[in-house]
């Protein structure tokens, strides 16, 4: 009796360390059967013959011992040696079809991985009503398939990228509001080795979006060599589509169809290579969402210096140094910092000395009611500068919306806690003068995400993030659990 409870221990353990073993270990296993046995691992430059049957045998011949292709509605892939010499002559491995549609935003490359690593990293959708657009994202450079339909039988079409990257862009249009659709994504990388499928769904909206997307937090704009160098930090979820970015050398464009456009896509960072010396340039940034809405725009300049002259860098606050003028109209020295409505989820809290709480974890927005202001030619900024990180200021317009109800702006979260300066300038273009609101924002720091939660957004990384230390100790806890209750139930 004593020995058969030794053994089950062992087994309790050799339990735990396999299943810690097989939920993080790279996944290269023979396959076998009464019938047959075939083993694939890496490059194998011993030939070894393995029986399977009385009927046939398997000698590799320097090469890895399964090879041939393998291909089915949603990938071909090319195995053992024949994909090496596909590698090593230039042949891609692939014969998927491109179609329309699809796309990417990260570029290509890298080397030969294992083929147990290779798989689709996240899946985000942006709806719109009549819109779906999926990025999807890769831990390595692949192709990508992408089949879609009202129901999991995927007949509402197929779209293929052509290139191998990291990122595909999948867009649908013309769809019904309301409407789920199923779709799956398939990936393989450059030596053939295929992520595994996802299957999801996605639900466009039930009515039209009008509302506009948040701005990014930062628009920095930087000398170089050849012009001037833009870089931004895309808002965090939403639907963001693309981002457009237009300049003027007179002042800031405030609509996305004024001034010169100096870039779109759904990159981070461009040149302006067309900049003429002793010259002004504004820049507004504006984020498209996949509705068609821009964003009111984010905002920053620079000075193009003229050959050996020396310029001193200006401060990051576009209004730091405005003087209040006493030739604006009246109406705007009424304002106070309280009659712009900083939100979240529709509310506003402030605390006992007037200052603004918000949420490091949530977008919010800023908004003047339209019947506040005179209709004369102006323009409003905001300025909000971290108070420990005094460089840091993200500057943004506020723009009137489609019926004219307000200018408002969304603004992403801040991603942190800690204190903020806020400054709102409104510009009177007909006196020429500035007049400008200063408050406090009260900032908590993001609530993080509880382990549950995290785990719905990805179990099976949470589960091979897990190390094979607690997975042995979790199992050695059930066993000696289980064991505790067999005790109770004898006794």
């Amino acid at each position: 009796m004593m020995f058969s409870t030794h053994t089950k221990a062992y087994r309790v353990v050799l339990t735990g360390v396999v299943l810690g073993w097989l939920l993080t270990a790279p996944h290269t296993f023979a396959l076998s059967s009464t019938n047959y046995q075939i083993t694939a691992d890496s490059i194998n430059f011993v030939g070894t013959e393995n029986t399977a049957s009385t009927n046939y045998g398997l000698r590799d011949s320097g090469g890895e011992v399964a090879t041939g292709d393998s291909s089915g509605v949603l990938y071909s892939i090319k195995a053992g040696y024949r994909q090496m010499l596909g590698v090593i002559t230039g042949s891609s491995g692939s014969s998927g079809s491109s179609d329309s549609g699809s796309g990417g935003s990260s570029s290509g490359g890298g080397g030969i991985l294992p083929q147990s690593a290779f798989a689709v990293q996240s899946v985000t959708v942006a709806s719109g009503a009549t819109v779906l657009l999926f990025d999807v994202s890769l831990n390595q450079p692949g192709k990508a398939v992408f089949v879609w339909g009202v129901s999991t039988l995927y007949d509402g079409g197929t779209l293929a990228s052509d290139s191998f990257q990291q990122n595909h862009v999948f867009k649908l249009e013309n769809l019904v509001p309301g409407t789920t659709y199923y779709f799956a994504v398939q990936a393989m990388n450059e030596i053939g080795s295929q992520a595994g499928q996802i299957r999801q769904s996605a639900t466009t909206l039930a009515t039209v979006d009008t509302t506009a997307p948040a701005n990014p937090l930062r628009l920095v704009v930087e000398p170089s060599v050849i012009g001037s160098k833009l870089s931004c930090e895309h808002p965090v979820g939403g639907d963001i589509e693309l981002v457009k970015v237009v300049r003027s050398t007179e002042f800031y464009p405030t609509d996305p169809d004024e001034g010169e456009v100096v870039y779109e896509g759904r990159g981070t960072s461009a040149l302006d290579t067309t900049l003429q010396s002793g010259k002004t340039y504004y820049y507004t940034l504006f984020t498209k969402d996949v509705s068609g809405n821009y964003s009111s725009g984010a905002i920053a300049k620079m000075y193009r210096a003229r050959p050996g002259e020396t310029v001193y860098p200006e401060s990051s606050d576009v209004f730091v140094n405005a003087e209040p003028a006493p030739t604006v109209d009246p109406r705007f020295n009424l304002l106070t910092i309280l009659d712009f409505l900083i939100t979240q989820d529709n509310k506003m809290a402030i605390d006992d000395t007037g200052k603004i709480l918000l949420d490091g974890g949530e977008q919010f927005k800023i908004a003047l009611d339209y019947t506040k202001v005179p209709e004369v030619l102006k323009t409003m900024v905001v300025s909000i500068k971290d108070k420990a990180r005094p460089d840091e200021v993200f500057t943004f317009l506020l723009r009137v919306n489609d019926d004219k109800t307000k200018y408002e702006a969304l603004v992403d979260k801040l991603g942190r806690g800690g204190n903020f300066a806020l400054a709102i300038s409104i510009l009177d273009h007909k006196h020429r003068g500035i007049t400008q609101l200063v408050g406090d924002l009260v900032v908590s720091a993001p609530k993080q995400l509880s382990l549950f939660f995290r785990f719905l957004q990805d179990p099976i990384g949470s589960v091979q993030r897990v190390s094979i230390f607690w997975w042995v100790l979790l199992v050695l806890l059930i066993g000696v659990i289980g064991r505790i209750v067999r005790s109770s139930v004898l006794s």
